[in-house]
């Protein structure tokens, strides 16, 4: 979500997430009703908090507060909790080390004051807005702590909670929580117009009144919507100079991925001539081993069928000559049977399992061996 710059004759409302706006609202330190409320809302305690103290940002100087489109506050509840609440605008990657940087500034300070001590420690709660979509979860509502890989509580003392607006789309019908119409307003003082009127479902609570109040241009004086002017017109102009350099730093990354694209199509061409030499030669290799294998298969199925060959005359002699001695062996059992003069040709032909007209031919060729 782009922060607009529309001029005040065609808003009713100072937009909350303007540097004017996220002051006195959040930043609000005679009426704390809406940033108590919101902070509630945002960490999910279900213990109101009755008051904050503001601090100085003491390391606001490092952070140029307003000029990259990051309005932050610091603030101690009454139990001495800590929060930091800031929203960020325009796209910065190192948000997160930022939050990280702020909390770890504040832990250092408690253990300073507690003579390095640990035992006494109050929670931090490092609070970001961000417009846009920076992680790749699902969830607009974020909030992390020290977890273990079953997400287990390891650590709570610093807590960061993160909110997406450009993820969070409720029309007003679907508005059910209190953070549903905290978002809900947000955007909605961003882009109503004069003549919008705030929607009935927001209800009449006092921590969005006292918000309302603030931010409806109709309260201010012609004076004050001239210096509002004024400051929007500043904050635009740091706003698109540090667009400027933002997007100067992205033709720069452009242009070195560009040269790291470039450098890794070269790799891959190298990489795919490489394999395409391979397989040319691989595709050798196999041709020729076709070859050996065709032949050597054409060699072993003639010495095959010559084997064959030879094996089936062996056996067709071995046959011949078992089958002629088997003839020879019946003929002289024959010849003994027909000596006897005892049986007759019926009986011969049984005894030796021959057909009656065998043992006849055998019995004429035995009394004329010479035909």
């Amino acid at each position: 979500m782009k922060k607009t710059t529309a001029t005040t004759h065609t808003k009713r409302f100072i937009s909350i997430l303007s540097d004017y706006g996220f002051k006195v609202t959040f930043g609000n330190e005679s009426d704390t009703r809406f940033l108590r409320k919101a902070i509630q809302l945002l960490i999910k305690s279900t213990v109101p908090i009755k008051e904050v103290t503001f601090e100085k940002n003491d390391v606001a100087a490092l952070t140029k507060s307003s000029r990259s489109g990051i309005f932050d506050l610091t603030c101690r509840d009454e139990k001495g909790k800590v929060y930091i609440v800031e929203m960020q605008l325009n796209d910065f990657k190192h948000f997160i080390h930022r939050g990280k940087f702020y909390a770890f500034h504040r832990l250092n300070k408690m253990i300073q004051k507690g003579k390095y001590r640990f035992n006494d420690l109050k929670p931090i709660y490092i609070i970001s807005f961000l417009a846009g979509n920076t992680f790749k979860t699902k969830e607009f509502h974020q909030i992390g702590t020290l977890r273990n890989q079953h997400d287990e509580l390891i650590d709570n003392q610093i807590t960061h909670i993160f909110v997406e607006l450009d993820k969070w789309h409720k029309t007003e019908n679907e508005l059910k929580t209190d953070l549903d119409k905290l978002l809900y307003i947000m955007k909605f003082t961003e882009t109503a117009t004069i003549n919008e009127e705030i929607p009935k479902s927001l209800g009449t609570a006092e921590w969005i009144e006292a918000m309302i109040k603030e931010l409806d241009k109709r309260n201010m004086t012609q004076d004050q919507l001239i210096a509002l002017e004024m400051s929007l017109a500043r904050e635009g102009s740091m706003l698109a100079v540090e667009e400027a350099k933002i997007e100067e730093a992205r033709k720069e990354e452009r242009k070195k991925a560009k040269k790291r694209l470039e450098f890794e199509r070269k790799k891959v061409e190298k990489k795919v001539q490489k394999l395409a030499e391979e397989k040319k030669l691989a595709e050798e290799k196999l041709a020729e081993e076709k070859t050996l294998t065709a032949q050597k298969l054409a060699t072993e199925k003639r010495l095959a069928a010559q084997k064959l060959a030879t094996e089936k005359k062996l056996t067709a002699q071995k046959l011949a000559e078992e089958k002629k001695l088997a003839a020879q062996k019946l003929a002289e059992s024959a010849k003994q049977l027909f000596l006897l003069k005892t049986l007759s040709d019926q009986q011969i032909a049984t005894i030796l399992d021959l057909p009656i007209k065998k043992v006849q031919q055998l019995k004429k060729k035995f009394k004329h061996p010479n035909n």
